[in-house]
């Protein structure tokens, strides 16, 4: 598999950054995927799934009907930004 390389300005320091993205585990399951910058070390989250989330992406996948996928993705889209606003609560 060839992995494509990824860059962005950093919205903290403003500089053009190579994203790698990386993944911590929370409690119950929760999984962050992120990225730091390069030069200034600002945390970006990209976005946090739990087992129900990944499971619905699962089912996504799997779906043939369109608009089933696009019902279920919208519960996907709504549970992950619960989920990234609960992490950046907690800090």
């Amino acid at each position: 598999m060839v992995s494509r390389l990824l860059r962005g300005v950093c919205e903290s320091c403003e500089k053009i950054t190579d994203i790698h993205f990386k993944k911590e585990l929370h409690k119950n399951s929760v999984e962050e995927t992120f990225f730091k910058c390069e030069h200034c070390n600002e945390k970006f989250t990209a976005f946090v799934t739990d087992n129900n989330v990944r499971q619905l992406q699962k089912r996504i996948r799997r779906e043939k009907t369109p608009g089933a996928r696009m019902l279920m993705q919208q519960t996907v889209d709504a549970r992950m930004h619960l989920l990234k606003k609960e992490l950046a609560e907690r800090g």
